[in-house]
Order: structure tokens, then C-alpha cells, then sequence
């Protein structure tokens, strides 16, 4: 094949293009602590979607456990934690504990889970870096197995970008990795928000740090300059807007890799944005990230273009099946499964690949901390 695709040729690929994490060959027990709102839309859709069977729920809240038992015919409702787990050991085969709680609670809960259990754990992998390592350590002392839900990068569209950059159809070297969000998020809905220290890079854009590592691993980014800030009409909260940018000394000090994020643009979608693009010697790709251009409205759908060098300026749609929410949620949770049935040997969001995620959370953070001053030149015009 030539050294850059035709238009022939990218029609002609598509329909091989992979958008559907490995699946295990037959699903185990699912037990889920918390009934969220995360939960509600994406974790169990997700999982009626893909036929597998939540036999349990708990959740401190006891109204919101049974509205959502009852709505996605949960067979279960359980009073406790203890009562939750003593009822899941007793399984015959292997069970998955799917937790979904606030970040600083999850050391709390995996203390309580038996030693060698399974757990799919919402992200982030705790609210700071050293509550990241402390449940690192937490895994390795009780050799429990988890994998932290960073769900983005098993979405249909990044499945395929991952594909299109695997076989080279943006050349073999890319220059450029830019991720933009400029939307409406509606923060406010989330009051434990308020609390949490440089919020959207631990919130958010922690999903755009974790889904370019996956794009660029082996690689992993050396540096990182940020910019991380409040915005007037959100006094309650740490952060809101966020520009870093990540270097790759190591591999290709000449990659530019962006992201930039403000989520207070409040005048509709007409100039909204939420994509991907990533550049290369020999294309482009634009994936946009629908869901979050109107948060809440699936209207606008993921989306996934594509243009070379050969193409003369036009772009390609790639039909996509399906979009992130509710469809990537199943990754994570399929990554675990195969590991406890012994068809794959690691967990690919496990507690080892998620602490670097965390690590570049951390290093932003404290770059926001530390930015350079300018020093301006006061010496006086004696002329």
C-alpha cells in the first residue's frame, strides 16, 4: 500500500476498523456498591446492552438502591455492605464488585472486600495522588484486582482511532494531539464537587490525560506545563477551566499534545466544541465527543472524520457503532472479567497503569501551583 491512503482506499478500510473492546467468553456476577447517577446512565445500561447480569445492589441510600433495582430489574437489594459481600462469596464462581462511589471512599471499601476479590472502581483513583498510591498499596497487600473506569478510551470512536493510528493511515509519525472542550457542564449538579481540590483536572480532564497515554503507550509524557483555574460565576468550586500541554522528550520532543478546557461557555452549541484531532505527517482525524457539546443530550452524537494528504482537502464520516455513553462503560468492566477467568493476564486500567494517569494529575496540579513569573525590565529611560 502507498505511503499515504487514497479515498478508495479509506473507504475501503472502514469497515475493518475495530470499535468493540475484547469481551469475555462468558460474563460473571456483578455486584455494584452505589446507585448514582453514573450508574443509572451508563454503567447498567451499559451492561443490559452487553447482557450481563447485576445480581446486587447497595447503596447508603436505600430509596435510590431500590428506584434503581427496580428499573433495571436487579434481583437484590441489600441492606448492607457486609450482608452485599457475604451474599457474593458464596457464589460458586468468581464475582466482579462494580463500585461507584466518591473517590475518597474507595480505600474505605476495599479494606472491607476479601482478600483476592475483583473490583471495577469508578475513577479518579482517589482525589489525590497519595490516596492513589495508598490504594495501590492497599491491592497489593489484599491482592484484590482492579481496574479504575477510565472509560473514555474504549469509546466505539477512540477504539477506532486507536485502530487508524495503529495501521499508520496518518503516517507513521504525528505531530500534532490536541484535545478542545468549550461547553456547558453542569457542575452545580454534583455538591460533593465543592470540596475537591483542583476539581476539573481530577474530575475531568483526568479522562483526556488517561485517553492519550492509551493513544501514545508506549509512551508517557515526561512534563507538563498547566494552567488550571476558577471561573467568577462558580465561587464554590476549585476549578473549572484547565490548559496544559504535554511533552515527550523521551520519543519525540517535537509532539505537541494539548488539551484545553472551559466549561462555562454558556451561549449554546453554535460555538461549543468537544473534540479530538490528532495530526500526522500523512493526515488528520477529528473525533467529536458529543454528549458533552449539550451535557445530557445524546442529539449530537460522537462523530469520527478522517482526511490524508491524498484527499485534497475532502473528509470521510466513519460510521460509528454506537457512542461513548452508554457503550465504552463495558471496556473496564470486560478487561476485569477476562482477567479473573484467566483469558488476559493484566487488567488494562489496573491500579499500576492508573497511578501514572494519576502521577500527570498530580504534576499538573502542581504546575498550576508554580507557574513562571514574568520579570519585566524597570530600568529607567534616562534619555
Amino acid at each position: 500500500m502507498s505511503s499515504c491512503f487514497t479515498f478508495d482506499q479509506i473507504k475501503t478500510l472502514i469497515p475493518t476498523l475495530n470499535q468493540l473492546p475484547p469481551l469475555p467468553a462468558h460474563p460473571l456476577s456483578i455486584y455494584s456498591i452505589g446507585a448514582g447517577s453514573i450508574v443509572n446512565s451508563s454503567h447498567l445500561p451499559s451492561y443490559q446492552l452487553f447482557k450481563f447480569q447485576v445480581h446486587g445492589i447497595y447503596d447508603r441510600n436505600q430509596d435510590a438502591a431500590k428506584k434503581t433495582a427496580e428499573k433495571f430489574n436487579i434481583p437484590k437489594v441489600f441492606n448492607s455492605l457486609d450482608e452485599l459481600i457475604a451474599t457474593a462469596e458464596k457464589e460458586s464462581s468468581k464475582v466482579i464488585y462494580d463500585i461507584a462511589i466518591p473517590a475518597t471512599e474507595i480505600s474505605k471499601i476495599l479494606q472491607q472486600l476479601p482478600n483476592n476479590s475483583f473490583a471495577l472502581v469508578q475513577k479518579p483513583m482517589g482525589e489525590t495522588f497519595e490516596q492513589a498510591k495508598e490504594i495501590k498499596l492497599l491491592c497489593k497487600e489484599k491482592n484484590i484486582h482492579i481496574g479504575i473506569n477510565f472509560q473514555l478510551r474504549y469509546a466505539p470512536q477512540m477504539l477506532a482511532v486507536k485502530d487508524l493510528l495503529k495501521r499508520e493511515v496518518l503516517g507513521k509519525k504525528l505531530t500534532t494531539v490536541e484535545i478542545h472542550v468549550n461547553t456547558h457542564t453542569p457542575f452545580e449538579n454534583w455538591k460533593f464537587l465543592e470540596k475537591v481540590t483542583h476539581m476539573e483536572l481530577t474530575y475531568h480532564s483526568i479522562h483526556y490525560i488517561d485517553l492519550i497515554r492509551d493513544l501514545l503507550s508506549p509512551w508517557e509524557p515526561t512534563s507538563v506545563q498547566c494552567h488550571s483555574c476558577k471561573h467568577i460565576n462558580q465561587p464554590k468550586l476549585d476549578s473549572v477551566r484547565t490548559h496544559l500541554s504535554l511533552s515527550y522528550e523521551n520519543n519525540d520532543p517535537q509532539l505537541y499534545v494539548t488539551i484545553h478546557t472551559n466549561h462555562f461557555h454558556t451561549w449554546g452549541i453554535k460555538y461549543a466544541d468537544s473534540y479530538l484531532k490528532i495530526e500526522g505527517t500523512q493526515g488528520v482525524l477529528r473525533a467529536q465527543m458529543g454528549l458533552q457539546l449539550e451535557y445530557g443530550d445524546q442529539r449530537d452524537p460522537d462523530r469520527l472524520e478522517l482526511s490524508t494528504n491524498e484527499m485534497n482537502g475532502e473528509w470521510i464520516d466513519i460510521p460509528l457503532k454506537g457512542n461513548r455513553f452508554p457503550n465504552s462503560f463495558i471496556g473496564p468492566m470486560s478487561s476485569i472479567i477476562r482477567m479473573a477467568q484467566g483469558e488476559t493476564d493484566k487488567i488494562l486500567t489496573s491500579e499500576d497503569d492508573a497511578i501514572k494517569t494519576m502521577a500527570i494529575v498530580e504534576a499538573a496540579y502542581q504546575s498550576t501551583l508554580n507557574q513562571t513569573k514574568i520579570v519585566y525590565d524597570n530600568t529607567k529611560d534616562n534619555s
